[in-house]
């Protein structure tokens, strides 16, 4: 809307112009002041048409007419729109949403097509249409192209999008330094690293790290293979990513985020060069512990170096002297005030720790690293700074080699009250089951059943008579026949022979309870 020079500020329209677009930006406004990055979008090319002074540029006069008095007045303009502006604003307005009505904007400022049909071409269509829309006051044209059109270049605006604030859009400006003119711009990159507005090194970190997993994936069939050895691995990895992932990292201020994140990434790698381990106690494989991947790689991790190389930076820009812009850069303080919140992380912030980690906590570190002895000394020492990581690798120490878990301890013995837990077991069930055995024999069988006649010890008698026709050999049939049958010799020898098996029989049992009833009186005896 306006245009800034040395003397003074320029526009297009008078005071009463100026009134007539506030009320139409006012009219706008009701139906879109929900979310103030459309608002602005729509009104930038408002602004231009009636106060730019480059009107002429992007705007042509296509119908004249005169009115009674014969003056001559414009009933129609081409206007010149940038494609991307036009999608733009139409990307950031198409879900505003009008409380009062519940509705959405658009289906109220795109005319017949509504919400659901519309496009920023017909939206912009409906907009500089007068005939059946009061708020027009001639036809307007707008003409969507991304080309100069003759003389004509399209008004392209800059973009806010709904999802950032307004006052957070940092617009291009050109930055004039005696005759030279640098544009404004968030980021850029210089000497291959990435430098930021805001002085923002999280976006410098990121693009280093897909820089060196490019670097891996490249690699990633050398570090596992099994034909090369682990040291040649190593080498593959200081000599082709690693290199990736330095440079230029005397410049950055890490914190703890993006130290883990670098830490991260190298044991990736590491864990492909050292391949998983199998466990000793449960036999399977597993990951190797960030621990053991630092005891086996036995160099500086990713964070030495970069400190380290931090140091060495640091005291060759504190011998620079005050003739040295680097030195003016490190040494100077800006003006003007800090916003509010906990200050950021510095890069000075940065080498004081690095110091207080090797042992040094002065804040005039300027003036020690003058003395270049000394401060070489501090950066070999920030170097080989591992304090949870010895110095000689395992391959080449025994005692550096991660410590073994204990064996499980032996299962203890099962008891109970102090006795063999399976011989107790074994005997409860055996004096159970005998129980149950003697209950159903002595309760449950009738006087018939042979097997519980036998365990009471009735039909002794009968049985040993069976037991011995058995052994004479007698045919019971016979037996049947009665007395008065006349007996054969051998019927009367076998008769014979039964009737002694039969005494001796009943005298070894009478002697036998004799020896029992003697054990037994002098068992009580005793």
């Amino acid at each position: 809307m306006i245009s800034v020079s040395e003397s003074s500020v320029q526009t297009c329209c008078d005071t009463k112009q100026l009134t007539t677009m506030d009320n139409s930006i006012l009219l706008a406004a009701a139906f879109l002041q929900r979310c103030p990055s459309c608002l602005q979008n729509l009104v930038k090319h408002i602004c231009d048409m009636t106060c730019g002074i480059d009107q002429s540029r992007f705007i042509n006069i296509s119908e004249l007419e005169e009115n009674e008095e014969g003056v001559e007045y414009i009933n129609g303009i081409d206007v010149y729109l940038g494609d991307e502006y036009m999608n733009g604003t139409y990307n950031s307005c198409k879900q505003v949403s009008v409380p009062s009505t519940s509705r959405l904007a658009l289906d109220m400022m795109c005319g017949e097509w509504g919400a659901s049909r519309c496009s920023a071409r017909k939206w912009f269509t409906y907009m500089g249409q007068s005939e059946g829309n009061p708020f027009v006051p001639f036809e307007i044209n707008y003409i969507e192209t991304n080309k100069t059109v003759g003389k004509f270049i399209p008004l392209n605006p800059s973009i806010t999008p709904c999802s950032k604030g307004i006052n957070n859009i940092v617009r291009n400006r050109n930055i004039k330094i005696g005759d030279l003119s640098f544009e404004e711009v968030e980021k850029f990159k210089y000497l291959g690293a990435t430098v930021t507005n805001i002085n923002d090194t999280r976006e410098e970190i990121k693009r280093k790290i897909n820089m060196g997993n490019a670097c891996y994936y490249s690699v990633e069939k050398l570090l596992s293979s099994s034909l090369l050895s682990k040291n040649l691995k190593v080498r593959i990895y200081k000599t082709v990513i690693l290199p990736v992932l330095l440079y230029g990292c005397e410049t950055l201020t890490l914190t703890l985020r993006e130290e883990h994140r670098l830490k991260v990434f190298e044991n990736k790698v590491l864990r492909k060069i050292f391949g998983a381990k199998k466990d000793e106690v449960t036999g399977e494989w597993r990951k190797l512990q960030n621990a053991e991947l630092h005891a086996l790689y036995s160099s500086p991790d990713i964070i030495r170096n970069i400190k380290s190389r931090r140091l060495r930076w640091a005291g060759h820009v504190a011998c620079m002297g005050e003739s040295r812009n680097a030195y003016r850069v490190l040494v100077g303080r800006p003006e003007g005030k800090r916003p509010l919140g906990r200050p950021r992380r510095r890069w000075e912030d940065n080498i004081k720790m690095d110091l207080r980690e090797v042992g040094y906590d002065d804040r005039e570190w300027i003036n020690i690293a003058q003395d270049r002895d000394r401060w070489r000394a501090y950066v070999r020492v920030a170097m080989n700074l591992r304090p949870d990581v010895p110095a000689c690798s395992c391959v080449d120490c025994e005692a550096s080699c991660p410590v073994p878990p204990p064996e499980p301890a032996p299962p203890e013995p099962f008891t109970i009250l102090g006795l063999d837990g399976f011989s107790v077991v074994i005997g409860i069930v055996w004096a159970i089951g005998s129980l149950l055995f003697l209950t159903v024999v002595f309760c449950c069988c009738d006087s018939n059943n042979t097997i519980a006649s036998l365990v009471r010890g009735e039909g002794a008698d009968e049985v040993r008579h069976v037991v011995g026709q058995r052994l004479a050999g007698i045919n019971q049939s016979r037996i049947a026949l009665g007395a008065d049958e006349e007996e054969s010799p051998l019927q009367s020898k076998r008769s014979t022979d039964l009737h002694e098996l039969h005494k001796c029989t009943s005298l070894c049992e009478n002697t036998l309870t004799e020896k029992i009833i003697k054990l037994r009186i002098q068992s009580y005896a005793v």
